[in-house]
């Protein structure tokens, strides 16, 4: 079997399990389809809208690239139990390379801040911020402690173990006007649901 054989059924295999199975006493029921597009397109999974692969649970996106030769990128969705808090699994493997798999959780219910702005350079720079709601926001920036955890493992065998880091924001851009009414619709839902006053001001 050849190593990117290998790596692909390797990969294959950890995104079809869930990260932590339910106790049998403690059924969790699967979040809604609305819920579920609601955070591909804060975390960026459905930028030109593409649809997933569902089972009803969990939601699988995959990236298109144009180039033979670039990265793909596998990710699976679920939200299950709370509304408010999303786990992902994602694979990216450079053609002959080993994959590196990374586990993520955001959790909403740690928004305590957010900020908008007019294009990607003024959020490079921090410049120009403008309220959430303003119509003319392309960038979104939700800040909180520990709002999104990330644990990566490289499947070469040669890192030393996990690595894992927190951060305190999550950047969602709005590039046209479809992906703004989209992201705009996200938010509403989230923040009723999760209390995120902040995207409102």
């Amino acid at each position: 079997m050849t190593r990117s054989l290998a790596t692909g059924v390797i990969a294959c295999a950890i995104i079809a399990a869930p990260l932590q199975a339910p106790r049998a006493q403690e059924p969790i029921a699967p979040a809604p389809i609305d819920v579920r597009q609601a955070y591909a397109t804060l975390l960026g999974l459905d930028l030109e809208g593409e649809e997933p692969v569902t089972d009803g649970e969990t939601d699988i996106y995959r990236s298109s690239p144009d180039s033979a030769q670039a990265p793909r990128l596998v990710t699976r969705l679920e939200v299950s139990g709370n509304a408010c808090l999303v786990r992902t699994t994602s694979a990216l493997q450079s053609p002959g390379g080993w994959a590196v798999l990374s586990l993520t959780r955001v959790d909403l219910r740690k928004v305590e801040y957010a900020v908008a702005y007019a294009s990607v350079d003024d959020l490079i720079a921090g410049r120009n911020p403008l309220p959430p709601a303003d119509p003319g926001a392309r960038q979104m920036v939700l800040e909180g402690r520990g709002l999104s955890c990330t644990t990566r493992i490289s499947l070469d065998g040669a890192s030393n173990g996990a690595a894992s880091a927190c951060e305190d924001r999550l950047d969602v851009s709005m590039i046209d006007g479809k992906q703004t009414a989209r992201v705009r619709a996200a938010l509403d839902l989230m923040a009723q649901m999760c209390g995120m006053e902040a995207v409102g001001r």
